[in-house]
């Protein structure tokens, strides 16, 4: 089974979303077959999953990523995150 997320950011076309999913970098977290789009190109995600996948926007639509995310550190912080949520 796979994972999908898309964006429609048609209020403001030039909101960009930095990942469409975040999840801990450690042994025995996978995902797989996961997509992201940017429907009619209107908004932008940067990366699928973390720092992994490339970025949907006007030039490319549809992202496709088999699997991930990446072992070791995400986006900067190492897991779990100890910072504010608001």
């Amino acid at each position: 089974m796979g994972l999908g997320s898309y964006c429609y950011f048609s209020a403001n076309p030039s909101v960009v979303a930095e990942r469409a999913f975040e999840a801990p970098s450690a042994a025995g977290v996978r995902f797989h077959d996961m997509v992201t789009v940017s429907l009619g190109g209107t908004g932008t995600i940067n990366h699928v999953i973390n720092n992994s996948g490339g970025t949907a926007n006007s030039s490319n639509n549809v992202v496709n990523l088999s699997r991930g995310p990446e072992p070791g550190r995400r986006h900067g912080h190492e897991w779990p995150c100890r910072r504010p949520l608001f």
